[in-house]
């Protein structure tokens, strides 16, 4: 369940995940290739606020507390462009995200129509749509899970079509890793070799969402996750149809529950062009291009869903599996040294501000010394007896944290957050001087003091004062 190094996710920390540290429009971009594995303490994504997850590796989010899903989690491949009379270069293939591959781009007067990129497993992207007249044929859908009812190849026009991508079955993601585990990409579409309109190119690869947690998992009503392949970029009478990208996966384990009300969606379907509803490029004349396969989905099995389940495509497992999750030893943080302020404080108490649901624990040591830490050092000791640590000037502390043991383990995360230390400042009232010798080194003029000096001298004689007194003496004399 990671480390929680990364901390809390909220709405008042999005940013600070965001590439740029920007969130224009409430949409937060993260990088795959800066946080492959982004771990937190607990996670919360608000209504009305989206993550967009880029980059060459799947989307994972590692949860020591519950996560709560309100907004988009979007790991989609990116559409292709669509056909036109540029003939100096390519359409260029959407990107695939989240570790699906990249669509294959358009055909045009310099260069054929490339297929689209795998993802790193058996899958393959779709195939090219080839050079004709009137039109191009139509890109193949990028392949993943399975070829759906509709066809997958493209459109065939004037120009052969594109062939399908193959597919792999793989609904217990054993590939899945760094850089791998989407949808195909989309083949793109052929060109026109008359009129010399390019082909439209190929949609990316969908990608994975991955999540774990040892609190549960809750996607609200108007929460969602899509993995969706990218729409291919649409074609014309004269340029084919980019093909479809394969849709990718989305998995989610936790040992407590998974509470679904919203849409979890790894399906074919895009809101492609035009009127079809499959992902691929739509165009008249024969030359669309075909879709992208379905993706994947696994939740655990103590799922609930809403009726009817929003979970799309619904697992092909027989067995969808239970979580289970091991207690390690506790959690342990030590703090800098305190310097009191005092040689002698009295330590009256250590107290600490914690949340522990279930049967999480936390305690707390402390240690002290007259030298920070050097040479002087009580070792930590348990904050009921703080007699070895009295008078000591300086102080630090020890926490750990034992996170719930039960089987099904609360749905709110472990924390310790203050730790105060009180004590009683050492007053010195009573102080103790010597009698020594020495010279005072400055003053008012010698001749003034020599003149106050002998007049004392004749006040003392008179009789008119009977006691001892401390008086100043002339610069430079000397008292021994």
């Amino acid at each position: 369940m990671g480390n929680g190094q990364d901390g809390i996710f909220d709405v008042g920390t999005y940013a600070n995940f965001s590439v740029g540290g920007a969130t224009p429009g409430n949409v937060i971009t993260i990088d795959t290739s800066v946080h492959p594995v982004l771990q937190v303490l607990y996670f919360n994504l608000a209504s009305g606020w989206s993550i967009r997850g880029v980059g060459p590796n799947p989307l994972w989010i590692e949860s020591f507390g519950p996560v709560t899903i309100s907004g988009l989690i979007d790991c989609s491949g990116s559409a292709g462009a669509n056909t036109d009379t540029i003939t100096t270069s390519p359409t260029i293939g959407g990107a695939g995200n989240c570790g699906g591959g990249n669509g294959g781009n358009g055909g045009y007067n310099g260069g054929a129509a490339t297929i689209g990129a795998s993802a790193g497993g058996t899958e393959t992207g779709g195939g090219i749509g080839l050079v004709g007249n009137p039109a191009g044929g139509g890109g193949g859908g990028g392949g993943f899970r399975n070829p759906g009812s509709d066809p997958a190849v493209g459109g065939q026009g004037g120009g052969l079509a594109g062939a399908a991508g193959l597919n792999e079955q793989d609904d217990k993601f054993t590939v899945f890793s760094l850089g791998q585990g989407g949808g195909a990409g989309g083949g793109g579409g052929g060109y026109n070799n008359i009129t010399l309109a390019r082909g439209a190119s190929g949609g990316g690869g969908g990608g994975v969402i991955r999540i774990t947690a040892i609190g549960s998992i809750t996607v609200n009503a108007g929460g969602k996750l899509f993995t969706v392949g990218g729409a291919g970029g649409g074609g014309t009478v004269l340029g084919g149809g980019g093909g479809g990208g394969g849709s990718g996966g989305i998995w989610l384990q936790t040992a407590g529950t998974i509470i679904d009300n919203g849409a979890i969606d790894a399906g074919y379907y895009n809101g492609g062009l035009g009127p079809d509803p499959d992902n691929g490029g739509v165009v008249a004349g024969g030359n669309n291009g075909g879709r992208g396969s379905d993706g994947r989905t696994w939740l655990t099995l103590n799922a609930t869903h809403a009726t009817p389940p929003s979970e799309t495509p619904f697992t092909s497992l027989l067995d969808e599996g239970e979580a289970y999750f091991s207690i390690l030893p506790g959690y342990s943080a030590q703090s800098l040294s305190y310097d009191s302020g005092n040689t002698a404080p009295n330590y009256n108490l250590f107290t600490m501000i914690s949340s522990l649901p279930g049967t999480a624990t936390a305690t707390i040591l402390v240690a002290g010394s007259n030298d920070n830490f050097v040479n002087d050092n009580s070792g930590f000791i348990p904050v009921s007896n703080l007699t070895p640590i009295q008078s000591k000037r300086y102080f630090k502390f020890q926490v750990t944290l034992q996170q719930d043991s039960t089987a099904a383990p609360a749905s709110t995360a472990s924390s310790i957050n203050q730790v105060s230390a009180s004590y009683l400042n050492y007053q010195e009232k009573n102080f103790s001087f010597t009698q020594s010798c020495g010279y005072i080194a400055g003053g008012p003029p010698e001749v003034l003091l020599l003149l106050s000096f002998f007049g004392l001298i004749y006040f003392l004689t008179s009789g008119r004062l009977r006691r001892k007194i401390l008086f100043l003496l002339p610069k430079q004399t000397r008292l021994s």
